[in-house]
């Protein structure tokens, strides 16, 4: 999740902020000109505990002032929400939005009545961009369906973090179909009970803003899961056992992806050009080689490349996958002196498109 920036959530925030004391001129007035750094926050706040922020001067960095930030607030129904979101003084862009904590009775969110639909409306109504957390929230089943349906508030949701009873995000036919289609400032989501994500989830026009996702539990996930999603940089899913095709497609900022060394894989990461880092969690057939930039089942045969540029050579090599470097334009020579086979059957897609790569020894 993001890290937690300090947001006036009550007029006795203002208060903390006029009386934070520079803590090596004791008194709050200055022995010399204070050039302070930006705030940093060295306790994050709970809904218990009041947390801290510090900076310090550029001049001397013995000159240290600090300043309390509330803790923060469980909203308990749509009027609370209501009242809450009519109080903040931030919240008036993407990147200032107001930390909403929820627990509220969800119902069935694709029903208009839902408890769901009338926290989007309340949020739509307040105009303001939120961080909404709704790990407290009550469902009526196991499935977190937004409903593609209603686009309302979906579009100020910067963060979101999943009711812990939601097991799974269904899936949807195509991109049109994406039941996540609507939020279009979604910068991180997350979900500790999810073990199961749907084809096309996350896959949606402007689908720009997704830079990371959690889901720790997960162990399917679906084809074209997060195709497009071009703003996304790193995913850690530890106890995935099954990667669909296109799951992570034309994904251009992935650049660091772990799984199970047991997920069976399908062809995920064609498009992935700065995907250079592959971390295979625990004992299993999945490993790699050339610095974790290339990911092998068996140590032999070869998976995915997504980011080989000019001449490789990979001498272990015996079997090459179905999609290793599909789509590759930055591959202009190969060399696999080992290999007897390119992926299974006639292996049509292993370099399908490489349209730069101009010499081959196999």
């Amino acid at each position: 999740m993001k890290t937690w920036k300090h947001r006036i959530l009550s007029g006795i925030a203002a208060i903390l902020i006029v009386t934070a004391i520079c803590t090596a001129c004791k008194n709050g007035t200055t022995n010399h000109s204070h050039d302070w750094g930006e705030w940093v926050v060295t306790k994050v706040p709970t809904l218990t505990e009041v947390g801290e922020e510090t900076r310090i001067c550029n001049f001397d960095p013995a000159h240290i002032e600090k300043r309390s930030i509330p803790s923060l607030v469980l909203n308990e129904s749509i009027d609370e929400i209501i009242e809450f979101l009519d109080t903040q003084t931030g919240g008036n862009a993407a990147s200032d939005p107001i930390p909403l904590i929820v627990s509220i009775e969800m119902g069935t969110t694709t029903e208009e009545t839902s408890g769901w639909q009338l926290l989007l409306n309340a949020i739509e109504e307040s105009g303001k961009y939120v961080e909404l957390d709704l790990s407290s929230c009550e469902m009526d089943n196991a499935v977190f369906n937004p409903d593609r349906t209603i686009q309302t508030g979906k579009d100020k949701i910067v963060s979101l973090v999943l009711p812990s009873e939601a097991t799974e995000i269904p899936g949807g036919r195509n991109a049109a179909n994406s039941p996540f289609s609507g939020f279009t400032t979604l910068e991180s989501i997350s979900g500790m009970g999810i073990t199961s994500i749907g084809q096309m989830a996350f896959t949606y026009d402007g689908n720009e803003s997704l830079t990371e996702v959690s889901f720790p539990a997960v162990t399917d996930i679906g084809y074209g899961a997060f195709a497009n999603c071009t703003g996304l940089t790193k995913a850690s899913f530890p106890t995935v056992t099954d990667i669909g095709s296109s799951a992570f497609e034309n994904c251009t900022s992935l650049t660091e992806i772990s799984f199970s060394a047991e997920a069976v894989i399908g062809m995920p990461f064609t498009g992935c050009s700065n995907l250079t880092k592959f971390n295979p969690i625990g004992t299993g057939p999945l490993s790699t080689l050339e610095n974790g930039k290339a990911l092998v089942h068996d140590n032999t045969e070869l998976v995915a490349y997504p980011s080989a540029s000019g001449s490789i050579v990979m001498a272990a090599i015996t079997c090459i996958g179905a999609s290793a470097f599909y789509g590759n334009t930055s591959l202009t020579k190969v060399d696999f002196p080992a290999v007897t086979s390119i992926g299974p059957g006639a292996g049509t897609r292993s370099f399908m498109n490489c349209i730069n790569l101009t010499e081959g020894n196999l």
